[in-house]
């Protein structure tokens, strides 16, 4: 393998474990502030703090139907520039959220941002993996890969 390569595989491992670590993160990050959310918004409920996860879940799921089509037809690196960017921006709406529905909001736009990288993450490893199937069975330079594909 060469130089070139080794490095390629090593960026392509880096970004996918970046990306993926991003979801998990928001979900994880926030449960054990929640009690912190809710004093500072004066709610005591603690289920309807627990919704704060849920709207996210909803952004992740309704994002994951939108940037299937969106990455076949643009390509998977704008939906990727695309989803960090909703992501961060809803991130600041999260941060300078000042009532539970602004922060609701925030978090579901932050589902939406995550769900491109996920699906990016997953179109990606599933091109590599068959690529480097048709590569390893000799079919690359076949024109028959084409109709493989």
């Amino acid at each position: 393998m060469s130089t070139t390569n080794k490095q390629s595989e090593v960026e392509f491992v880096a970004l996918v474990a970046l990306t993926t670590s991003l979801g998990a993160l928001s979900i994880d990050a926030v449960l054990p502030a929640l009690p912190d959310i809710g004093e500072s918004f004066g709610i005591a409920d603690g289920n309807a703090l627990q919704q704060i996860v849920g709207v996210l879940f909803l952004g992740l799921t309704i994002g994951q139907l939108a940037y299937g089509p969106l990455s076949d037809r643009f390509g998977r690196r704008p939906i990727l520039f695309l989803g960090m960017a909703v992501f961060v921006l809803s991130s600041l709406v999260c941060i300078l959220a000042d009532s539970l529905v602004v922060m609701f909001v925030g978090r579901f736009f932050q589902g939406v941002g995550a769900a491109a990288l996920r699906i990016v993450n997953e179109r990606s490893k599933l091109i590599r993996h068959h690529h480097l199937k048709l590569t390893h069975l000799g079919w690359h330079k076949s024109s028959r890969r084409t109709a493989l594909i």
